[in-house]
């Protein structure tokens, strides 16, 4: 039987996997949604449109299969190869990261429940930060892998919070959080049978499914995950606001759809602002 944990499930990244990293950062650019450079390592780069101080949407690219062997996310990159794979060598929405207060303790419960489960450990000696992060290798590849750092999330948010004070004073050098009228209200997910794909990841977080003017969806803390019928098995979608486009946006397969702020659980990030951070615009 899975426990409770103090701190419920939540949002914190999601990864869209990308042929071409520079064209695709141009291409968030280009409509409105500031894309700063992430990490550079051996075969792997990425990218971020940063929501808050907690969440993003995560750009990310492998350059070379053999040299990313020898990086931190080598371990983490294998585990996700059987999604990347299922792309079939197109750019797409690939997965996202549940965040939790202790991913060793969720692999325990999993791997109890009889799940398959790759666990890796990722340690940043220069920013003093590690992460652990726990792959569900049994399920559709584009079910959640769940994360927990160390220090915990909220103190880096406190950390990057008291960054940007001092990158916004008068006449400093350091570059702060970029500024974004557009914000992610949610997921959506396309499924042959939508329904047995939302009891499946509803099972998975432990939450209920929840349904009203015929739309389906997973309350996830954050950010909702809203399932519909289509041809592609995975994340198709983001539900944007703030944004300037009259029709869906094809953002280098991922699609963007324009909504207003009336989701039944738009991203908020509840977790930064329970310790009195301001993280939104």
């Amino acid at each position: 039987m899975r426990t409770e944990p103090n701190e419920p499930p939540s949002f914190d990244h999601l990864i869209h996997w990308v042929t071409d990293l520079d064209k695709a950062a141009d291409a968030y650019r280009a409509i409105g949604l500031p894309v700063v450079d992430a990490l550079t390592m051996p075969g792997f780069r990425n990218a971020a449109w940063p929501l808050d101080l907690i969440h993003y949407v995560e750009l990310a690219t492998v350059t070379d299969w053999e040299a990313v062997t020898t990086s931190k996310y080598a371990e983490a990159l294998e585990a996700l190869r059987p999604a990347i794979e299922a792309l079939d060598g197109s750019s797409g929405g690939l997965t996202f990261a549940v965040h939790v207060p202790d991913a060793s303790k969720m692999a325990e419960q999993l791997r109890a429940e009889g799940h398959e489960i790759a666990e890796t450990q990722v340690y940043f000696e220069e920013y003093d930060l590690a992460f652990t992060e726990v792959f569900v290798c049994d399920g559709p590849t584009w079910w959640p892998f769940f994360i927990s750092f160390d220090p915990p999330r909220d103190v880096l948010a406190k950390k990057r919070a008291d960054a940007q004070t001092e990158a916004e004073k008068p006449g400093t050098l350091e570059a702060g959080l970029p500024q974004s009228d557009t914000d992610l209200e949610g997921i959506v997910i396309t499924s042959a049978d939508p329904e047995t794909a939302a009891d499946g990841v509803a099972d998975l977080l432990g939450l209920p499914i929840e349904r009203a003017d015929g739309a389906m969806w997973v309350p996830l803390p954050d950010l909702p995950l809203f399932f519909e019928r289509g041809e592609t098995e995975g994340i198709t979608t983001l539900l944007v606001s703030g944004i300037e486009i009259e029709h869906e946006v094809d953002l280098h397969g991922l699609r963007l759809r324009k909504t207003e702020r009336e989701n039944p659980a738009p991203l908020n990030a509840n977790v930064a602002q329970a310790k009195g951070l301001s993280t939104r615009r």
